[in-house]
């Protein structure tokens, strides 16, 4: 089983998702931005480094696990974060900040689908 950490990044009420490049699993998709957690590496070390690599940002605060999720092989850690800087597209084709209801209506990943049915939209309509 492979461990992944994708960060559920928000700025006001718009999520931060990146389109996958073709030519990968799930290419044309999007997805919250992370990627695989490395040897002796906790998830919060893992996201943060990630998001570094795929977005140039820095962490500057991890929230909770908003959802696990386990699928082809991989369990995918969701988790709440906070970042300075301004986002770049470095491992994606694209970057977009978007409503629970716009991600809705979006060609997601599987499990990132999954958490904006169960997870973001509920919280949108508290």
């Amino acid at each position: 089983m492979i461990e992944v950490v994708a960060g559920v990044i928000k700025h006001q009420q718009a999520y931060l998702v990146g389109c996958r490049p073709q030519g990968k699993a799930h290419g044309g998709q999007w997805e919250f931005p992370g990627g695989k957690v490395g040897a002796g590496e906790t998830l919060h070390q893992a996201l943060a480094r990630e998001l570094y690599e795929e977005l140039a940002v820095h962490v500057t605060a991890l929230g909770p696990c908003l959802m696990t999720r386990t699928e082809a092989g991989l369990t995918i850690h969701f988790i709440a974060a906070s970042v300075s800087g301004a986002p770049q597209p470095l491992a994606h084709s694209a970057l977009r900040w978007s409503t629970p209801t716009t991600l809705a209506t979006m060609k997601l990943a599987p499990s990132d689908a999954v958490l904006v049915s169960d997870v973001l939209l509920p919280l949108e309509a508290q």
